[in-house]
């Protein structure tokens, strides 16, 4: 009795842990994608617009494919960056404005270009445009119920109970 306990524990435990790193994931790439800060989803008629768009299975997968496979990037990356500046603070940094990546150091710069470039190839692999990936990445920020189809989906995708 006490063992089956302890492995339902550590699956809930481990579920839990996958849903929270899964929701940083997409935070996280929407923040590296260069998507407008939070503050600046209040507009009232970007939030019905994003409310109301929907968004196919096929498209629901692909995006949780695409986070997926683009997160150790991003985690290889994010160390990388970390070690490079040392105890510099990182900054903000968004693949489609060249500002935040001119603005590093050389070394950085040449991790964050190398990051852009995986990235890129990332999204070109599960979407014919970037603006496809960007829309379900604005969306998801203000729609839980999306948020939750995505999570649900890479969950699936990883094998998770």
């Amino acid at each position: 009795m006490t063992k089956f306990y302890y492995l339902y524990l550590l699956a809930n435990f481990n579920r839990m842990l996958s849903r929270s790193l899964l929701v940083g994931a997409i935070g996280a790439l929407g923040v590296i994608a260069g998507q407008p800060e939070l503050h600046n989803f209040s507009n009232f008629n970007f939030i019905t617009v994003a409310y109301a768009q929907e968004f196919s299975e096929a498209e629901v997968n692909n995006y949780a494919r695409a986070v997926l496979e683009a997160e150790p990037v991003r985690q290889t990356a994010l160390t990388d960056l970390k070690q490079s500046m040392g105890s510099e603070e990182l900054p903000r940094i968004a693949c489609d404005r060249a500002d935040s990546i001119s603005n590093l150091p050389d070394n950085a710069r040449s991790i964050a270009r190398g990051y852009c470039s995986q990235y890129e190839s990332i999204v070109k692999k599960y979407f014919s445009s970037f603006e496809e990936f960007n829309q379900i990445t604005k969306t998801v920020q203000n729609n839980p119920s999306l948020r939750q189809r995505i999570q649900d989906e890479m969950l699936r995708l990883q094998g998770s109970p």
